[in-house]
């Protein structure tokens, strides 16, 4: 079963040094890692992506000025069609602390959910 783990940021100090402390987990690891920017990330982000223990690792960058609402839509936009060769895509920020992933495991055996939205 193919995961997806769809991360969206701008690039910030903030979001940057939650994924250093958030995203280090090793149940990360059965999913690949995809990361949607709408700024040019800086070395310090490459390489913090890279440290996420996953299958793959993905960084796209769209450079854009929307923000916030539009930025989020954008960023579901771009990745769509990359989305159908997974079963399951979590979409998430950097700042999101996931304290018990095993939930993700228990909703993605049930029939009546189609998304997961941390």
């Amino acid at each position: 079963m193919a995961r997806l783990i769809y991360m969206t940021t701008s690039g910030s100090q903030a979001h940057l040094s939650a994924l250093r402390c958030f995203w280090t987990s090793r149940w990360t690891s059965a999913y690949d890692i995809h990361v949607y920017s709408n700024r040019r990330l800086s070395h310090a982000w490459n390489e913090t992506v890279k440290r996420i223990p996953g299958r793959t690792h993905y960084i796209a960058v769209e450079p854009n000025t929307d923000r916030h609402q539009e930025g989020a839509i954008r960023a579901i936009i771009y990745a769509r069609a990359h989305f159908a060769s997974y079963e399951w895509v979590i979409r998430t920020n950097p700042d999101v602390h996931v304290v018990d992933s095993n939930a993700f495991t228990r909703w993605m055996s049930e029939l009546a959910v189609h998304a997961i939205l941390a």
